[in-house]
């Protein structure tokens, strides 16, 4: 083993380890190989097309890439120094090529110079980013791209890359000085402090003289504007600001207050009601809590107009686009919102002589969070019925109904929100509800049928109800039985005796013969009273497995060769005249007969069955019977209901719809209010019954503070209350703004017209 460790293993491993060395070496070198595939002779290519030198400033910024390798970009790799000074111009496309597919890095190449941008230059490359015009045409056709993306570069040549100091129109000193960008930071310094300052020179730069030159003239360059003075924002502009909270902290105190006198209905506590009313008071003095607004400065400035401030709408039809002479403008200064313009426009005037605009926010808040509470209440505590049931109790005297007597029921008449006491006998669940122990809509039986119409056990033919006699099919293992079933396992042993010697000592055999040489026997007697009971019950109903069953019994009789098996008339000829008919049979024939039979027994009760269930949902469909609606499930008081439904037997089953049909079964005792009444042909068909326990007052406890009816409703009224005042500001404060906008603007209109008739005059 030590011997296949050193001559196979370590040798191939160091052989491994060069591979990974090498190839990361020419992942390295790429651009160097790439390079090599076909030189280019630089130093007369130089010479021939060189331009123009470097400038100082351009050595100055190209040092850093020259002098170590921490700027290179990857997959670059820092090289010796320049070949020379000279400046090369070259045009052609540029290349993109990354490393590998899944790698970024990437270099360039035109043709077969590979090209260097410091400082991000490749930004500028045409064919690359839809900064230019051309970029869609070097997209559309992949074959013309390289004659229509032609970039033109000023480069200086290392011996591994070209540098790129020029590329189309972007240089490298004016990447390098980022002139435009620094201007933008002095003219939003001096937005802010309104002190000029020049821009500042770094070291490097005030070293070289064309750079500071070319810096001071890019800082003395006119400004857009000129800052007259700085001031803070007045009263009238600080009144146009909605200095309102933001109202998240108000809404929910409402919310949580509306909730609580909500669940006080659960948990009837007094606490939860003063909990509720502490959280509207704070939610009111929240709502009235005006937020801090910071200090706000105005620029007072003259400029020739700039649409990038923002302008009032209604300022858009006074302000001209353009504008030759400067303009006295006062603009805030960090929203930039214009606040003055010329000697027409001003905020402060409008305020001043208008008001300021009513503020809408929190009437929105109110208005969405009232009306989506109103929903929620109405919808989840029956908000409605409770208060149809408190005006009912305030307007008029409700009755109270005592009913025990179902046939008078239906000739009440109910008025809602009358209270009902009713204990009633012969009532069911409706026949569609899963669950017939409990529902909440329930039936009374007000015509029973008669049992004579129904199809009850006792009312079965004698053959149908015979067939539940568990002798129907006798049986017995008597002496005979027991000598024939002798007589055959020892023929059947002595057989695979004789098989065993014949095919040889095989311990499969063997074991086969100690385990199969069994055989039952049984004999059924009586046949023909089985026949008899099946042929007449098979004429009444004919179910399933009749057929099955009939066959069955006629290969009992296959030793009566007088009998023809197929004819089920001569069998039951001969079982009429016959008597005590008995055969000795295999234990599984008769097993199977008598699975027949249970079959057949069970497809009797179900027959019988959906005949029962289908009566009840027609009596209970009839609208001259009467059903109960209930709001809650009711549970039926009725001691053999539970046992006799949810028995797996299926003559339960068959007793339970015959029950409903003649009107024994289910008691209902219950008390609860009137809210709705169907009538049929004069007569109550349906009666909405609530049996929920706060209605079970009288009308001096609905009044009083501790009525749950009483605390509902306030609820609702309050939340539809703020809900409404919130909407009617909301219109009024909408409409109040547009009348004052539509006089401000009249204003401006009739002084415009105004100067312009004095100035033609």
């Amino acid at each position: 083993m030590a011997n296949i460790i050193y001559f196979i293993v370590i040798p191939a491993f160091a052989l491994f380890v060069l591979y990974i060395v090498i190839m990361t070496k020419e992942d390295l070198n790429e651009l160097n190989k790439l390079s090599q595939n076909k030189r280019v002779e630089i130093a007369p290519f130089i010479r021939e097309n060189a331009i123009r030198q470097l400038t100082e400033e351009e050595i100055l910024f190209l040092q850093p890439y020259l002098d170590n390798k921490d700027p290179m970009p990857s997959p670059y790799q820092w090289k010796s120094p320049l070949i020379s000074s000279d400046v090369t111009r070259i045009k052609g496309y540029i290349e993109k090529i990354y490393t590998d597919r899944y790698s970024l890095e990437c270099y360039y190449k035109m043709e077969d110079i590979h090209l260097l941008f410091p400082y991000n230059m490749d930004g500028d490359i045409i064919g690359f980013h839809k900064d230019y015009e051309d970029y869609e045409d070097c997209e559309d056709n992949l074959l013309n791209i390289k004659s229509k993306c032609i970039n033109t570069a000023e480069v200086v040549f290392t011996r591994s890359y070209a540098i790129v100091v020029k590329i189309n129109t972007c240089e490298l000193l004016e990447i390098c000085l980022n002139l435009s960008d620094r201007k933008v930071s002095q003219i939003i310094d001096y937005w802010q402090t309104g002190d000029l300052k020049p821009i500042d020179l770094s070291s490097v730069e005030k070293a070289n003289e064309t750079i500071t030159q070319l810096v001071t003239e890019e800082s003395e360059k006119a400004l857009p504007f000129e800052i007259v003075n700085k001031r803070e924002k007045n009263q009238y502009e600080t009144a146009m600001e909605d200095q309102s909270n933001s109202g998240k902290l108000m809404v929910f105190l409402f919310v949580l207050g509306v909730m609580g006198l909500l669940v006080l209905e659960h948990f009837q506590s007094l606490w939860l009601a003063v909990f509720s009313i502490l959280c509207f008071i704070l939610a009111m003095i929240i709502s009235h809590i005006k937020r801090e607004i910071p200090t706000e400065y105005v620029n007072h400035i003259k400029a020739q107009w700039d649409t990038e401030f923002d302008v009032p709408d209604h300022w858009r039809m006074f302000i001209s686009n353009k504008s030759d002479t400067p303009i006295d403008i006062e603009v805030e200064v960090n929203s930039l919102k214009l606040l003055s313009y010329g000697d027409y426009l001003s905020i402060s005037e409008e305020v001043e002589n208008y008001g300021a605009p009513k503020f809408i926010k929190h009437n929105v808040i109110l208005a969405i969070t009232g009306l989506i509470l109103t929903v929620l209440i109405y919808y989840f505590t029956d908000a409605g019925e409770k208060f149809d049931f408190s005006y009912q109790q305030l307007t008029s005297q409700a009755t109270t109904w005592n009913i025990d007597d179902k046939t008078n029921f239906k000739k009440i008449a109910f008025q809602f929100m009358d209270r009902v006491n009713l204990d009633l006998s012969s009532v069911s669940c409706d026949i569609k509800n899963k669950d017939h122990s409990q529902c909440n809509k329930i039936f009374v039986n007000i015509n029973p049928i008669d049992s004579t119409k129904l199809n009850l056990f006792s009312s079965w033919p004698q053959s149908t109800r015979a067939i539940y006699d568990s002798n129907i099919l006798k049986m017995i293992e008597d002496q005979e039985v027991i000598v024939k079933t002798a007589l055959a396992n020892k023929h059947l042993n002595q057989r695979l005796e004789n098989d065993f010697k014949k095919y040889g000592n095989n311990p499969k055999n063997k074991q086969y013969t100690k385990n199969k040489n069994i055989v039952e026997l049984i004999k059924i007697y009586n046949i023909e009273t089985a026949i008899l009971t099946f042929d007449d019950s098979c004429k009444h109903l004919n179910l399933e497995p009749c057929d099955q069953i009939k066959k069955s019994l006629a290969n009992l009789l296959s030793e009566h060769s007088s009998v023809d098996l197929n004819n089920w008339s001569d069998v039951v000829a001969y079982a009429e005249s016959h008597y005590n008919i008995k055969k000795i049979v295999n234990l599984t024939s008769a097993q199977n007969i008598v699975q027949l039979v249970a079959e057949y027994r069970t497809n009797i009760l179900k027959h019988f069955i959906f005949d029962a269930k289908e009566k009840v949902a027609m009596l209970q469909n009839d609208e001259n019977n009467l059903s109960l609606q209930f709001t809650k499930l009711i549970p039926l008081y009725d001691k053999n209901y539970k046992h006799n439904y949810n028995n797996e037997i299926f003559k339960k089953q068959l007793d339970y719809y015959n029950g409903i049909l003649m009107g024994n079964n289910a008691n209902l005792k219950i008390t609860g209010v009137v809210t709705n009444v169907s009538y049929h042909n004069g007569a109550v068909s349906k009666l909405t019954i609530s049996t929920d326990p706060i209605y079970n007052i009288d009308k001096n406890d609905l009044f009083s503070f501790s009525s749950l009816i009483l605390i509902n409703n306030i609820v609702f009224l309050f939340v539809i209350l703020v809900t409404l005042i919130n909407c009617i500001l909301f219109i009024w404060k909408k409409v109040t703004n547009q009348l004052r906008l539509e006089k401000i603007i009249a204003n401006y209109s009739d002084k415009i017209l105004k100067d312009q008739s004095e100035v033609e005059e």
